[in-house]
């Protein structure tokens, strides 16, 4: 259940930036990050989650076969209604499904492997990847809207928040 309300809290930390941008903004290519958007990185991640779902249907997860649905890159309203949609789905969710996921690290299919995993597995996996994306999307908004005030959180690893707080602590 925790790993369902963090995935939950981080996809919201995700949705309230993105609200606060303009369309131009969260479309704008970004020199600092080879010309990706935050919008790009915003679809990365929610179709990472939306894999997950499909593979609870399905029973195999497959991230190299994602979407990469432009609409979700064009359009800041439907990035904020997915990020919505995928909130209640995980509320929703009620078992550690058991679930396959199919892998490849080379560019052939000889290298495919698939492995035993599960839902609450895969969903830890997905927090650490939107974080991971979160990072490098901060470093977009330092030049996309310098004038956004950022969370500390944002894009902060739990253990990383969790360090901090133990060295103030200490001081």
């Amino acid at each position: 259940m925790t790993a369902q309300i963090t995935a939950i809290h981080v996809l919201q930390q995700l949705k309230d930036i993105i609200e606060r941008l303009t369309d131009e903004q969260f479309s704008r290519p970004i020199l600092n990050l080879s010309h990706s958007s935050l919008a790009q990185h915003t679809r990365h991640t929610l179709e990472f989650f939306q894999c997950l779902e499909a593979g609870i249907i399905s029973g195999c997860i497959d991230y190299d076969k994602r979407e990469r649905n432009q609409q979700l890159e064009n359009s800041r309203g439907l990035a904020i209604e997915t990020i919505s949609l995928l909130q209640r789905n995980i509320q929703q969710q009620t078992s550690n499904k058991e679930l396959l996921l199919d892998i490849c690290y080379g560019t052939e299919d000889l290298l495919n492997q698939t492995v035993a995993t599960n839902y609450y597995r895969e969903l830890i996996y997905n927090i650490e990847h939107a974080v991971h994306h979160m990072a490098i999307f901060k470093i977009g908004l330092r030049e996309v809207a310098p004038e956004l005030n950022i969370p500390d959180d944002f894009g902060v690893a739990s253990s990383t928040l969790r360090y901090q707080q133990s060295i103030q602590a200490a001081s």
